[in-house]
């Protein structure tokens, strides 16, 4: 286990943001655990953002994806009630798209 513990990764702190995970972990048996984590202040029916990127990687890997919901954070004790989702997010979560990149097409 502490060969494990020592081999978790904050991914998005030492690779950037584009991950489509925030933590590498592990299972007890050694299987790998991608963590995204989200947070607002907001109690537990607060909505919250979720990129197309964070999506897909959730659809890619369900069966080692987890979401760590964090809500009614506090910064001044940095305390919060969470709870987790597994797996594709689309099957777990009601999704509104709401932005788009937009590029000018050829031609």
């Amino acid at each position: 286990m502490a060969d494990l513990a020592s081999r978790v990764k904050h991914v998005s702190v030492e690779e950037g943001d584009g991950a489509g995970y925030d933590v590498l972990s592990f299972t007890d048996d050694g299987q790998e655990l991608y963590i995204e984590v989200k947070a607002t202040g907001g109690p537990i029916a607060t909505e919250f953002f979720l990129s197309s990127n964070e999506l897909a990687f959730s659809k890619i890997h369900p069966e080692n994806y987890e979401l760590r919901r964090l809500y009614g954070f506090d910064p001044n004790t940095l305390s919060a009630s969470y709870y987790a989702i597994y797996g594709d997010l689309e099957e777990e979560c009601n999704l509104t798209p709401i932005n788009y990149r937009v590029s000018k097409a050829s031609g």
